[in-house]
């Protein structure tokens, strides 16, 4: 097993703004905006739904951006060490009356912007009513080119369709109840979240994979990184990403909805899909810190950046295991997608159908869900997608999962594990599918490959 420390400190909690920077509103005009803003030199930090937000001065921005067609205005000027924070106010819920995240600066349907002394979480950030993320000063990286766009017409891969068919509701249950019984609580600060770190790894290492154990910060569980590595183009890779701390702090914390649903389908993929070999490589990644604001993912994805990590797509599973509240009735798996990840989350609806895994797939443009693992990776630039039921509110998207944040987020309120299996399934087909199965490792179904496939 391989260990790295990366760093010493939380620096990525939140950071000062500069003192002359102001914080600007940009209206949205099609899906070329990003790419255009940034060669515009437009320092464009978040990108949201219907709008982008930029940190710089207005007397320079203003100018670019009217002689580009763009309409824009100043929200904000920050003092020196205020930072900012992005609030969603999920379904169903509202902020009690009097309760405060911050001084509001900016409004828009169920997202407001507060802005906070110091570099800490708002103090709404416990409240069960909202989701948030600290608005980071660092402008987004342009669009990476998409994988081989993928933008062809499958065909059904015989070894993806045994490894859907293989899979089973006992395997999906089963690593959902193992998440669950590694702590009394996996929250980020708890002993109970380094201790199911410990736990994972060893389940990747059992599952045959190459473990790494990334160590991000002195105080907070490590992410674990597990690699099944390709084989004809091991440096395109594939990344199934979910978060394995929870809430609340304070045990009995199981957390089984969010996020055991997603660490437990990382682990069971990996255990699904290690006796195959595939052209492309496979990361397996559980972060941590996600409930404090991304830490370990938006570590994960900077360093990834250092590198030169050439990533084709991230599936991020976030709050899978719930079977609804029966709006829609046939309840579905949320994929919110960027412009740049539309063609992914087409492949994942396509996939979904041409394997049968058993639930519907509702994908659709939501830029603006950026409280989840998947938010840094768009950051990057790189094409990413996440799954949830359901999606909270965000892009006009109903549901809410009622045990939220709480002690009651049990397996048992979860529903049927059959929904959780089958959202699992979901993810399956799409990894497969992109990484490309040549065979299994015993040898067998070397060369069982549609004629055509990539």
């Amino acid at each position: 097993m391989k260990r790295f420390a990366v760093c010493a400190m939380l620096f990525i909690a939140g950071a000062s703004f500069g003192a002359d920077a102001a914080l600007l509103r940009i209206d949205r005009q099609s899906g070329a905006d990003r790419r255009t803003l940034l060669e515009r030199g437009v320092p464009i930090i978040e990108e949201l739904e219907g709008c982008f937000l930029a940190l710089g001065a207005p007397g320079a921005l203003l100018p670019v951006l009217a002689g580009s067609g763009f309409s824009a205005r100043v929200l904000d000027r920050p003092a020196p060490g205020e930072t900012y924070h992005l609030i969603g106010i999920r379904d169903g819920y509202s902020l009690p009356p009097g309760a405060s995240c911050g001084q509001q600066v900016w409004a828009e349907d169920n997202l407001i912007i507060v802005k906070v002394a110091g570099a800490g979480p708002p103090p709404c950030a416990g409240d069960p009513a909202v989701r948030w993320s600290p608005l980071r000063p660092e402008v987004l990286a342009p669009p990476k080119s998409p994988s081989r766009a993928q933008s062809r017409a499958m065909a059904v891969h015989p070894l993806v369709r045994v490894m859907v068919d293989g899979f089973s509701d006992a395997q999906a249950g089963g690593a959902l109840q193992e998440v669950v019984g590694w702590a009394s609580s996996r929250h980020s600060f708890h002993p109970g979240c380094r201790a199911a770190a410990a736990a994972a790894a060893a389940a990747f290492a059992e599952a045959g994979l190459a473990v790494a154990v990334q160590e991000w910060s002195g105080s907070v569980a490590p992410n674990i990184v597990a690699e099944l590595r390709g084989e004809s183009r091991p440096d395109e890779v594939v990344i199934l990403i979910a978060h394995l701390d929870d809430m609340p702090e304070l045990p009995p914390a199981p957390g089984a909805n969010d996020n055991a649903s997603g660490s437990a389908m990382v682990i069971a993929l990996a255990r699904a899909m290690a006796p195959y070999r595939f052209a492309g490589t496979i990361k397996f990644i559980l972060v941590t810190g996600e409930e404090q604001g991304l830490w370990g993912s938006t570590f994960y994805a900077n360093d990834a950046e250092k590198r030169g990590e050439d990533i084709r797509a991230v599936l991020n599973a976030d709050m899978i295991g719930w079977e609804g509240d029966g709006r829609p009735e046939a309840e579905d798996l949320d994929i919110n997608y960027d412009e740049n990840s539309e063609w992914l989350a087409d492949l994942m609806v396509e996939t979904a159908g041409l394997y049968s895994v058993g639930v519907p797939i509702n994908a659709f443009f939501c830029s603006s869900m950026v409280y989840s693992d998947h938010a840094p990776f768009w950051r990057g630039g790189w094409p990413a997608l996440c799954g949830i039921t359901d999606n909270e509110g965000f892009c006009r998207q109903k549901g809410s999962y009622p045990y939220y944040h709480t002690h009651s987020d049990t397996i048992a309120n979860c529903g049927e594990l059959s929904f959780f299996a089958a959202a699992s399934r979901a993810y399956l087909a799409a990894a497969a599918h992109l990484a490309v199965p040549l065979g299994r490792r015993d040898g067998l179904g070397l060369h069982a490959r549609p004629v055509g496939h990539p």
